[in-house]
């Protein structure tokens, strides 16, 4: 498998003699981030699937863990000012590590706890907020846990 990355960021993948922009998104992300990879077109279809990037050669590997740590930057939220459910949406008023920030999320969707009692929260545009210890926050956030 052959990869390129552009200045933007955007991830390419060489398939059939042809550059197709794509995405690179994690099977497992809390449970297993180093295995099992969806390559996924522009409307989210998967084109294939990469087991692990440790099978890549130097270069292509390079350009995934890049292309990863740019794609799956995190916000910590240190507390949370305000949640209210509204038209279908659950929306979070939150101090991260770089500043305040306003998330939302679907009703049906949840947080989740990783291996290491992190609060997790994907929000509708695929940006993780994650909880490790709170300043401010906990009796708002209590019933959604």
């Amino acid at each position: 498998m052959e990869f390129k990355l552009a200045k933007d960021k955007k991830l390419f993948w060489l398939k059939n003699k042809a550059w197709f922009e794509v995405d690179l998104k994690p099977c497992f992300p809390n449970s297993n981030p180093k295995k099992f990879f969806s390559i996924l077109d522009n409307e989210g279809n998967e084109l294939s699937m990469l087991e692990t990037l440790e099978g890549l050669d130097e270069a292509n590997y390079k350009i995934l863990k890049e292309y990863l740590s740019f794609k799956c930057f995190r916000f910590e939220v240190l507390g949370v000012y305000k949640i209210e459910d509204d038209f279908g949406l659950r929306h979070f008023e939150v101090k991260t590590t770089s500043g305040d920030k306003c998330f939302q999320m679907e009703l049906d969707e949840w947080p989740l706890k990783d291996d290491r009692g992190n609060i997790i929260f994907d929000d509708l545009y695929g940006e993780q907020y994650y909880i490790r210890d709170l300043e401010f926050g906990e009796k708002l956030l209590a019933p959604y846990l």
